[in-house]
């Protein structure tokens, strides 16, 4: 497989979606979106099922969280914007 942008961030949402999932209670974002993402195999279906869960955790967010926020986590500022959303 080559590498090309959009494989490197699709292996972000990969990581992103991991760690979403270990990290999991029952407010945040469902375990199907979840798993569908850690189980894709093509990075165009990837990116975007990682730009539906930025836009939802960003929906959901207090304020200074979502992307553009003062306490926004620079990871999920990084990745919307290689997604396109920022």
């Amino acid at each position: 497989m080559a590498i090309t942008p959009a494989s490197i961030t699709a292996g972000l949402v990969h990581a992103y979606a991991a760690s979403a999932l270990q990290n999991h209670s029952e407010d945040e974002t469902p375990i199907a979106l979840l798993t569908a993402i850690t189980e894709s195999e093509s990075s165009e279906e990837t990116n975007h099922l990682g730009r539906a869960l930025l836009t939802r955790e960003d929906s959901l967010s207090d304020p200074p969280y979502r992307l553009g926020g003062d306490r926004c986590d620079p990871r999920k500022t990084e990745l919307a914007a290689r997604l396109g959303i920022a």
